[in-house]
């Protein structure tokens, strides 16, 4: 880390100099108070001549990776910036709009990190706030995942970088649903009935279980666990919903769909 830290300032090319960035800032990540340090350094970068003198749709790509990384960030800091996050994301989805279609790998990246961003926003806003707009945010994510691995499910022939889209996503439609039956909302309580057996808090058991997972698929690349953990969640009979509801589905291709119910989906 030391020696990308030195060599930095030395480099020339865009892509090399985010690629850089975003790995140190992910080492940073993990250090104790290195959120900020990451934020700086993300920061910083888009003022870098290199960055904003290269191409548009280059210089567009890059900044939009940075904006969204920024956001991701911003959410798990203490304490967390809901706000700052989002106009984070407002920005980077503002340079989506300007995306020429050219191929490029960042035209699937930014629209999944988006999604991403906007659900770990709607868990800051529920985890701090009993407000409706707290739910409305996590409706809206409950939607935007769901949407988005309705598109993945379509693709025929995944490659790794799918498979991890599908698990990060996957992960984070649980922690929304989670989310939400912990706020007790009734009609959320009634759909999926989620009984607290576990040390008194099923969505604390949830997303350790979760994470425990996300650990073994990445030693493993087992991608469809994260799939069969969700139905299990949702269909255990100490854990799910009763009365003939199916609140998670897999189809044939392993794909996992949440079933639309009586039109609450």
């Amino acid at each position: 880390m030391k020696y990308l830290e030195a060599s930095l300032p030395d480099l020339q090319r865009p892509d090399d100099i985010s690629n850089d960035v975003v790995y140190l800032s992910a080492c940073y990540e993990e250090k104790l108070n290195g959120k900020s340090k990451a934020i700086e350094l993300l920061r910083s970068t888009l003022g870098r001549p290199e960055i904003s003198s290269a191409p548009m749709d280059q210089a567009i790509r890059l900044e939009a990776r940075f904006r969204c990384r920024i956001s991701s960030l911003l959410c798990g800091v203490s304490p967390p910036q809901p706000i700052e996050a989002q106009d984070e994301v407002v920005k980077a989805a503002e340079l989506l709009g300007r995306f020429e279609i050219v191929g490029h790998p960042y035209e699937k990246l930014i629209p999944y990190m988006i999604t991403r961003c906007r659900g770990k926003i709607a868990l800051v806003h529920a985890a701090n706030s009993d407000s409706k707009e707290a739910d409305e945010l996590l409706r809206e994510s409950e939607i935007e995942v769901l949407e988005y691995c309705s598109r993945l499910k379509d693709i025929k022939t995944p490659s790794n970088a799918y498979n991890n889209r599908k698990i990060g996503l996957l992960s984070l439609l649980g922690q929304v649903y989670m989310a939400q039956a912990a706020r007790g909302q009734p009609k959320v309580k009634k759909h999926y009935n989620f009984c607290r057996h576990y040390s008194g808090d099923l969505s604390t058991w949830a997303l350790r279980a979760l994470h425990e997972l996300a650990e073994c698929l990445r030693e493993k690349g087992r991608y469809h666990d994260m799939e069969v953990l969700l139905k299990v969640l949702t269909s255990n009979s100490d854990i799910a919903e009763h009365q003939g509801y199916r609140s998670f589905e897999l189809g044939a291709n392993g794909t996992g769909k949440v079933a639309r119910r009586n039109g609450y989906l």
